[in-house]
């Protein structure tokens, strides 16, 4: 079994947000490849939460309309088990008060914010609960690259 946590940029690229989609082809290949290997999708709401704002901001609001319709029905259909994408629920307040402490150290050393630290949280998590799967974060950006944990 294996469990892959998707980051912010791989959604984007997923979602087709202009500006955010160069590498949109090798993602969707990727992505098949991954849903033919029965991999397990876990979609952090910190993630969401992020592209949603990337797509708030594009300029033409026909785009951001048809942009912000796909994110939202992505969202429904994995509540209701249509889509290969489970959601992990925010972090409670004693996750969120955990990281805290990390997290002037972890955009110090990464020059990363709290939505990708509280990602690396979800990898971490997930982890503890799945023993014998592999965990990783599916990303395009270094700073999340290598957290794989093997099964």
């Amino acid at each position: 079994m294996t469990t892959c946590i998707i980051d912010t940029c791989v959604l984007l690229h997923y979602l087709d947000v202009p500006g955010r989609n160069e590498r949109r082809a090798e993602v969707v290949t990727e992505f098949h490849r991954k849903v033919a290997a029965n991999e397990n999708f876990v979609l952090p709401v910190a993630a969401i939460i992020e592209t949603g704002n990337f797509i708030g901001g594009l300029g033409d609001r026909d785009v951001r309309g048809h942009i912000a319709s796909r994110l939202a029905a992505l969202i429904q259909q994995s509540i209701t088990n249509q889509a290969p994408f489970k959601l992990f629920p925010a972090l409670g307040p004693h996750e969120l008060a955990d990281l805290l402490p990390k997290f002037s150290d972890w955009t110090r050393a990464h020059r990363s914010g709290l939505a990708d630290l509280t990602i690396r949280e979800v990898f971490n998590l997930h982890c503890g609960l799945e023993k014998r799967a592999r965990v990783y974060i599916w990303t395009l950006d270094g700073h999340l690259m290598g957290f794989d944990r093997p099964a």
